[in-house]
């Protein structure tokens, strides 16, 4: 579907070749190979050598701008917090973590907020939405 549209909005790209980077790029973002699903699309569709540069770029990309932004390391630690309180407030034992000092604990906290509110906005531009 958004390679139909992203050929309507420049048609002198192929279609084919839109539907390649759209292949790998999608997947790529959450997944930590875009060498292997870059590879993928090109030999199912037959790529020659100039098609496989968008998608090889496709792929890193959207691979660098997802994981490299800390943004999935940053939900994952929210949600593990979530779950230490709704364990806290069960009586149950939360999960033992390594015992790491406060001033990198702050550090690590203050970096995966900056990374997050790049990525979602602050909660003051997310109320307005």
């Amino acid at each position: 579907f958004a390679a139909v549209i992203s050929h309507q909005l420049y048609p002198d790209i192929p279609l084919g070749l839109f539907l390649g980077c759209f292949m790998a790029g999608l997947p790529a973002a959450i997944c930590p190979m875009p060498f292997t699903l870059s590879g993928l699309s090109i030999y199912i569709f037959y790529f020659g050598l100039y098609q496989t540069v968008p998608i090889f770029i496709s792929a890193i990309v959207s691979y660098t701008l997802v994981v490299g932004t800390g943004l999935f390391g940053a939900m994952q630690r929210r949600g593990q917090a979530a779950d230490r309180n709704i364990n806290n407030n069960n009586n149950e034992t939360a999960p033992i973590e390594p015992i790491i000092d406060n001033e990198r604990k702050k550090e690590k906290e203050i970096e995966d907020n900056f990374a997050f509110e790049q990525y979602m906005g602050t909660k003051r531009l997310q109320s307005a939405l």
